[in-house]
């Protein structure tokens, strides 16, 4: 009898324990364990370039305008995971979902998605993953917030390249470009190179915001993107050194206007063979070397008379100017700025041939120099 009382006793007490071990969780533990497990995979796809609820169903969780039945995971913060069941061959990822901010795109999230045209992302976007696109073939265009993995990575490795995103590995409808980077340590540049597979048909390319130090774009970013045509930069931007060196195909780009960026970096514009014209802004107050050497197409360009230096070769082998000014303000003129420019006719100089006696051995290439 005393066995059998002891038994139930000790029965109750596990189950008082139970109870109150579920009560006292049920705050902090639950939100932990859904933080690290939860995914979600929206069916209520709207159709393409947005969503229109699930057809009498429930209403969708997605923003109007946006993709809907992309694949999230995620608790207070959601990271894109992959196409889900949305059809859209444009893809337009929201900035929140069910009311959460979307942060992130993750590793290969697109792979091998080769329907998708387009992709626009929103300046939510704080971390895109290693080969997050890689395999879309048909992707024509792509608006992002910078070129880099994340806000807080360094354009000091292959992460800081446009390239990154999709990857390493061939697949059909994919060129090969060969990019590069540099890394500073202790007064010594090195150089590594990289080949990724972009997307041949990619031929439009728009940063939208503001997330690092220099406005979203690195160094080399966009180095050895043949397929490219055409680049947008947010008004608060800055050309960064090599950003578009060997752009073989770039027509048509701009030179943000941020009054606080006052540099055209060096080789910004290296071998750009196919761009025609580019309207420098009016507080430019120098242009790096060889800026825009080898840019052969290159038939109209105006210089602001806030300009202040022009750097060595910084318009060599631009064959298609025939014609250019230099403004009053330009004290400082590297060597051969304009070499190699074959039909060159006339150079004229804003301010007398004395003030140009300490500028760089054959800065006006076989052109003839005019004074005012």
């Amino acid at each position: 009898m005393t066995k059998k009382i002891l038994c139930l006793a000790f029965a109750l007490l596990l189950i008082c324990a139970t109870f109150v071990a579920c009560d006292s969780g049920d705050d902090t533990g639950a939100s932990t364990t859904v933080a690290t497990t939860t995914t979600i995979n929206n069916n209520s796809n709207g159709g393409n370039g947005g969503n229109g609820g699930n057809g009498g169903g429930e209403p969708s969780l997605t923003p109007s305008g946006y993709s809907d039945g992309l694949k999230y995971s995620g608790y207070s913060e959601l990271t894109v995971e992959g196409i889900g069941s949305c059809n859209d061959t444009d893809i337009r990822i929201p900035p929140t979902y069910d009311g959460k901010p979307v942060v992130a795109v993750a590793q290969g999230a697109f792979k091998n998605c080769k329907n998708i045209k387009s992709v626009t992302m929103t300046d939510s976007i704080i971390s895109i993953g290693y080969e997050a696109f890689s395999g879309c073939s048909a992707l024509e265009s792509i608006t992002l917030p910078w070129v880099n993995e994340d806000t807080h990575g360094t354009f000091q490795s292959s992460h800081g390249l446009f390239g990154f995103i999709f990857g390493i590995n061939a697949y059909d409808g994919g060129t090969k470009v060969t990019q590069f980077y540099r890394t500073h340590t202790n007064q010594a540049v090195t150089q590594y190179t990289v080949d990724f597979y972009i997307p041949s048909n990619l031929k439009t390319v728009t940063v939208i915001a503001d997330k690092v130090w220099n406005k979203g774009v690195g160094e080399a970013a966009f180095s050895g993107c043949t397929m490219i045509e055409t680049v947008k930069l947010p008004d608060d931007g800055s050309v960064s050194s090599y950003m578009f060196y060997g752009c073989t195909s770039l027509k048509s780009v701009n030179i943000p206007s941020d009054q606080s960026s006052k540099i055209i970096w060096d080789c910004a514009f290296y071998g750009c063979s196919s761009l025609q014209s580019i309207s420098i802004p009016s507080h430019i107050e120098e242009i790096g070397y060889g800026a825009f050497d080898g840019c052969s197409s290159l038939a109209n360009v105006t210089l602001p008379s806030s300009l202040k230096e022009i750097g060595d070769s910084a318009f060599s082998g631009c064959a298609s100017l025939t014609s250019i000014s230099i403004p009053s303000r330009v004290t400082e003129m590297g060597s051969s700025v304009f070499y190699g420019c074959t039909n060159l006719a006339s150079i004229y100089v804003n301010t007398t041939r004395s003030a140009t006696e300490d500028w760089g051995s054959r800065w006006s290439g076989d052109a003839q120099v005019h004074y005012n």
